[in-house]
């Protein structure tokens, strides 16, 4: 994870500068935004500023605090994540952890399953609670700030009112930072004894320039992945780095089949695309979600520029010529459906076949 480099959110770190330099950085803060987007990123900002020896005011990066905040390894940074079990703490992945925040500067959920390699539905559990409230209690080792950094507060459920106290009545240079991707799972009674940062989006072109800093891969795909994530970095990353994904040629190629009201071609192109792995065909229904989406917007805002590649725009402005934005509505409530089935391992070979004859069915309305 590199601070340094990452795509900050101008608003965001203005906002933790001011607090540091008036000296009132709070004692229980949240922060949120939408999964994938920096909002791990600008938590992890504010805890190397609070650990920083020499912050002017960006953390310097070159103290042994920051040194090792970076690392994972300062002893008063206690460190909470989702895990995969009940008898499981993040003190047992601590160094899975390491390895897998090392590696990434913006993480999900789900990459973070898919590094442990288990299927398991991530949550917190009561021993974590325990640890948190028994550390909590001890005395720091070095004698300065001690900080609980809590990736993944949607999921303390109704054990997190054990944290109640220590958050209301912290001890001096206590910190609690957690961070959501969905605030209103969190129990009102946490909510409301938290400072809220909301973290915004990036905007396409600070992510477009960051993986061309990077030479990830061609600026056409770039340009493909980061359109397709809206503003989830996370999921643009993954994207370019399959190098193998042609989205834009699946989708063309399909509705080009849909027009022609060819059969035979249509069910191949089903088999084709079934064959995508399980990541790479929940991120074509999302293309072609964004697609639709693009399509519609178009028709209802003058002047409005889709963010689709050149052939798609032609084959949006084609789809415009034959149908209203208000015939796209039952298509993008299927896919919808079909994101949310195929994230529950749904089969694709049929939800491909459903597809193909969806785009048929609309195109020939």
């Amino acid at each position: 994870m590199n601070i340094q480099s990452s795509i900050e959110t101008q608003s965001t770190r203005q906002l933790i500068h001011k607090q540091m330099q008036r000296d009132r950085a709070p004692h229980a803060i949240l922060f949120s935004g939408q999964e994938g987007r920096g909002v791990f990123m600008e938590a992890f900002y504010y805890t190397l500023t609070l650990m920083c020896q020499n912050p002017q005011p960006e953390p310097c990066m070159t103290c042994n605090n920051c040194k090792r905040t970076v690392q994972w390894i300062h002893p008063d940074i206690h460190v909470t994540f989702p895990t995969f079990g009940r008898d499981q703490t993040s003190k047992h992945l601590l160094t899975q952890w390491r390895s897998f925040i090392q590696e990434r500067d913006y993480i999900t959920f789900q990459q973070w399953a898919q590094f442990i390699k288990t299927t398991s539905k991530p949550n917190i559990y009561m021993k974590e609670f325990q640890d948190i409230v028994q550390t909590y209690h001890l005395k720091t080792y070095e004698g300065g700030k001690k900080i609980f950094f809590i990736w993944g507060a949607e999921y303390l459920g109704k054990e997190g009112n054990k944290l109640l106290k220590s958050i209301e009545e912290p001890t001096d240079n206590t910190y609690f930072i957690f961070i959501t991707y969905n605030k209103s799972a969190i129990l009102p009674t946490i909510l409301s004894r938290l400072q809220h940062i909301d973290v915004p989006k990036a905007n396409d072109e600070s992510i477009i320039q960051y993986c061309m800093d990077r030479n990830l891969g061609t600026e056409h795909q770039i340009k493909e992945a980061v359109y397709l994530a809206d503003g989830n970095i996370a999921d643009a990353l993954d994207m370019i780095e399959q190098q193998n994904f042609q989205f834009s040629e699946y989708l063309l190629s399909g509705l080009r089949m849909a027009i022609k009201n060819n059969g035979p071609g249509m069910m191949a192109w089903a088999d084709q695309v079934q064959k995508l792995n399980n990541s790479e065909f929940l991120f074509f229904l999302k293309y072609q979600l964004h697609f639709l989406r693009e399509t519609m917007a178009s028709n209802y805002r003058d002047k409005y520029v889709k963010k689709l590649l050149r052939d798609e725009q032609k084959a949006s402005n084609y789809l415009l010529t034959k149908l209203t934005a208000m015939d796209f509505i039952p298509m993008v409530q299927k896919m919808n459906t079909y994101i949310e089935s195929m994230r529950q391992n749904a089969n694709k070979k049929i939800l491909a076949a459903n597809l193909i004859l969806d785009y048929k069915d609309l195109i020939r309305k």
